[in-house]
């Protein structure tokens, strides 16, 4: 049997699973983002699961590293919220989110071109490019839907957006993959099948939180 007949139900199978467990946190979001305070609690969940989950990691400082990007990440969050900036918080989230599935589907089908091979041997340039692309996608239809012509986002800036975004979203990725890396871990934890631990979902979306906070501090 040949490795591609064996890999094709292996894809289907681990799809399966991620679609089921996205469908399930997709369904917990919704029912959080009705108020601040629910929205808050789960963030406030979430984060503490994940620094619980990179403290069982084996590299001290690496994990000392990632507590922090944790930490950091958890109290710019929060401020979005308490400040009123709810939609901003939920659009980090939105964004971390469809970076993840785009290259993961797009990695998946045509992925070939290894960005990072011994950090994370699955993580591809076509993937990247297909996270690129959905996020962009997104912001189009978004923009398209909710504005009128005169106030709809350019073509140009949403794609830069976009490219802004994967690309921070893939620093935060490779960051946390270098620490299971050298931790000899494949995953954070099980939690969450198909995906593995809370950190291993929400990895892109520390390094968004961060990016986007210091931003709100900036300017």
């Amino acid at each position: 049997m040949s490795t591609n007949s064996l890999a094709i139900p292996l894809l289907i199978k681990t799809t399966l699973k991620r679609a089921i467990s996205g469908i399930a946190i997709l369904t917990i979001f919704s029912l959080a983002i009705y108020s601040k305070a629910t929205f808050s609690l789960l963030v406030s969940i979430l984060f503490t699961i994940s620094i619980f989950e990179v403290f069982e990691t084996s590299h001290w400082k690496l994990k000392v590293s990632g507590i922090i990007a944790i930490i950091i990440s958890f109290i710019m969050l929060e401020l979005h919220i308490l400040q009123g900036s709810l939609n901003e918080a939920i659009n980090i989230f939105i964004n971390a989110s469809l970076h993840d599935t785009g290259g993961y589907i797009f990695g998946s089908l045509f992925g070939k071109t290894k960005i990072a091979p011994d950090t994370s041997p699955k993580k591809t340039l076509e993937g990247f490019i297909g996270s690129i692309l959905t996020i962009y996608m997104f912001d189009i239809s978004l923009s398209n839907t909710l504005f009128s012509t005169k106030h709809q986002t350019s073509h140009i800036i949403s794609m830069a957006k976009s490219v802004l975004y994967a690309s921070i979203s893939l620093t935060g990725d490779l960051f946390f993959s270098k620490i299971k890396r050298l931790s000899k871990i494949k995953d954070f934890g099980s939690i969450i099948p198909g995906h593995g631990g809370v950190l291993d979902r929400i990895d892109s979306t520390i390094a968004l939180s961060i990016y986007f906070g210091i931003t709100s501090i900036l300017l």
